[in-house]
């Protein structure tokens, strides 16, 4: 008996082995192709990508030695590998360099951005217009303050409504220092407008959150932070900001 036991312990065994070994061939398989190498001094940052209807790939890279952050497009050749064209360059006096967010698209074909730095100090939010001939046009649509009111330092990238309405984050700044959500509304004319959604406290609110947002089909915005939450963890949480009538937003702690 003990012998039948063992037997089938080794067939089982052996089962497992050949089945193991079989559902393992696919992650062998898998092979990497590097589209194109950045080369240069300096700590580049590059976030991530996003592509268009034709498969170009659009992102930005920050270059801390240079002090100089570009917006690029990857277009894949015709005879094989992928041409880098540079949309624009986002220099030190215009609208900042040192972290770069990813780019989003608008139903126009327009590309969003942010910076950390640059502007009046604290960061800014970009927009990128294609021209005729490949030529894009840049405009500032919102320069940070360091200030009790506005945020300050966007760490991350953006989502956009339905509406043209830009959503996100910065770092620090708000009424505590510890960081906000805002909205920029589009106008006729003249810069955007700003509203602050939230402003992060202290104790049980998040704070400092270095996150882009998630914006779900009824509006609502998630997101979350470095650090805040209950006081036995104090390591961040994941919030939701409901909109209501009158322009006011209800966050809860998920």
């Amino acid at each position: 008996m003990q012998t039948r036991v063992y037997l089938a312990s080794l067939r089982l065994a052996f089962v497992a082995c050949v089945f193991a070994s079989v559902t393992a061939i696919p992650s062998f398989a898998q092979s990497e192709t590097v589209l194109y190498n950045f080369v240069g001094t300096g700590n580049f940052s590059v976030p991530n990508l996003v592509s268009d209807s034709a498969g170009n790939l659009y992102g930005a890279i920050a270059n801390n030695d240079t002090k100089i952050a570009q917006v690029f497009e990857l277009s894949p050749a015709a005879g094989g590998g992928w041409t880098r064209t540079v949309l624009h360059n986002l220099a030190p006096a215009e609208n900042a360099y040192e972290t770069v967010s990813n780019v989003i698209f608008d139903a126009a074909g327009n590309l969003y951005g942010t910076t950390s730095e640059g502007g009046a100090g604290c960061g800014t939010v970009y927009e990128l217009q294609p021209g005729s001939g490949g030529t894009w046009s840049a405009k500032q649509l919102h320069s940070f303050s360091n200030n009790s009111t506005d945020g300050c330092f966007p760490r991350a990238g953006l989502v956009i409504d339905a509406a043209g309405n830009l959503y996100g984050t910065t770092q620090t700044g708000g009424h505590h220092g510890t960081g906000t959500v805002f909205k920029l509304t589009p106008r006729s004319a003249g810069p955007w407008g700003e509203e602050i959604l939230h402003n992060f406290g202290y104790y049980l609110d998040g704070e400092y959150p270095q996150s882009g947002l998630t914006l779900d089909s009824a509006g609502n915005l998630y997101g979350t932070t470095n650090s805040g939450g209950a006081p036995e963890s104090g390591n961040g949480v994941v919030f939701e900001l409901t909109p209501h009538a009158g322009a006011s937003w209800t966050e809860m702690i998920l």
